[in-house]
């Protein structure tokens, strides 16, 4: 079996789309898909 280190800054440093889900007045999921943006330097992410 073999092993692959998981890295998350490098997940968000490379994605194209990101689904952005909150939850209606009404209680139902809302969807957005979002071009997501990561500082590495910042370790912020935040979508444009």
């Amino acid at each position: 079996m073999t092993i692959t280190q998981y890295d998350p800054h490098a997940l968000l440093a490379e994605a194209r789309l990101g689904i952005l889900a909150t939850i209606k007045s009404d209680g139902r999921p809302q969807l957005s898909p979002v071009t997501p943006y990561y500082d590495r330097e910042a370790g912020v992410c935040t979508s444009r």
